[in-house]
């Protein structure tokens, strides 16, 4: 639970230092595009890497012995009960409880409030009317 606090005071004081709205969306803007990148470049390395190497042929399927899963059927019955999808994602950024969300350890409401939390200190050192 100490990375909660670390990655609050990280994003607010971050968002909020960088003094110039239009400076924090062209670094938004690029860290997206260098997400992007990376993950099609480590996509294309595994698909490629799996291609060359090929695991898993070669293993003899009738001597691997047969497994009891009915242990785990009382877990996929509470996974498929959750919400999924792009729907669920987005509903389950914004926190209902951002106390409750920072004791589970919920990472993605903590982050969502915490960037808009960061973004009033940094929209509010305008020049005022």
């Amino acid at each position: 639970m100490i990375v909660v606090p670390i990655v609050i005071s990280t994003l607010v004081v971050g968002i909020a230092g960088v003094g110039d709205a239009k400076q924090l969306g062209w670094i938004g803007a690029k860290t997206i595009i260098y997400f992007e990148v990376i993950t099609t470049v480590a996509i294309v390395l595994g698909i490629t890497l799996a291609n060359v190497f090929q695991p898993g042929t070669g293993i003899d399927m009738s001597q691997l012995a047969a497994v009891d899963i009915s242990k785990y059927q009382n877990t996929t019955a509470e996974v498929q009960s959750h919400a999924h999808g792009l729907m669920g994602t987005i509903l389950s950024l914004v926190p209902t409880n951002i106390v409750a969300s920072m004791a589970k350890g919920d990472m993605l409401p903590i982050i969502f409030f915490s960037v808009l939390f960061g973004l009033g200190p940094l929209l509010a050192a305008g020049d005022p009317p």
